[in-house]
């Protein structure tokens, strides 16, 4: 495998799917063809919200890449992308070693042609530490739900009060929450301690 010549940019909708566990584990990811492999571990390990772990591969029509100095393995920071000539449907499989080994199945959904100026470079955000991953959310959200929806759990959320719990939530953290009270109760009290004229009214003197 050779660089190719300097193509047009283009971007690859990959779908990335972790093997060996259950339930499947899997995230769609667009990145540039002209991006290096080095530059696709990064946004997997990042966007799977694991560590950037230096001990990986790339293995795709029987060739091994990796950062690593063996004359049988190709430079994952030199083939780039659009080295590989993918086509639709075809895959490559990554995988590394941490406490145990890790194999992610990359297959090729999707050449993207449209709006390539909005498709965010991951590579260069992560370089200078910026956010590209919800992942840790993500891991966040689905204990929480998977807690509060188990049977042995003394108070267990239903689907619809989960749902009603969701909706003052995202109310109170657009600070739209009081709006939407008084939609319903006018005279609801302000945010500064004000009090609805209904509580001002003189109650008449007990007999």
């Amino acid at each position: 495998m050779k660089p190719q010549p300097d193509q047009p940019a283009l971007a690859l909708e990959f779908r990335v799917t972790v093997q060996g566990i259950s339930p499947l584990i899997c995230r769609h990811i667009r990145i540039s063809n002209s991006s290096s492999l080095a530059v696709l571990h990064w946004v997997l390990q990042v966007g799977l919200a694991w560590q950037d772990q230096p001990s990986y591969q790339f293995s795709v029509h029987g060739f091994m890449i990796a950062e690593s100095r063996d004359a049988n393995t190709l430079d994952a920071r030199v083939i780039k992308l659009m080295d590989l000539q993918l086509r639709v449907g075809e895959k490559l499989v990554y995988s590394y070693q941490n406490a145990k080994p890790w194999k992610l199945e990359l297959r090729l959904m999707n050449f993207v042609n449209h709006n390539q100026g909005f498709i965010v470079n991951y590579g260069e955000r992560y370089h200078h530490g910026e956010r590209i991953s919800t992942g840790f959310v993500e891991s966040t959200v689905n204990y929480v739900l998977a807690k509060r929806f188990s049977k042995k759990q003394p108070m267990q959320w239903t689907i619809t009060g989960a749902h009603d719990l969701l909706q003052v939530r995202t109310r109170v953290l657009n600070g739209d929450l009081e709006t939407e009270f008084r939609k319903w109760y006018p005279l609801f009290p302000t945010s500064a301690g004000g009090i609805p004229e209904i509580a001002k009214l003189e109650l008449p003197p007990e007999n």
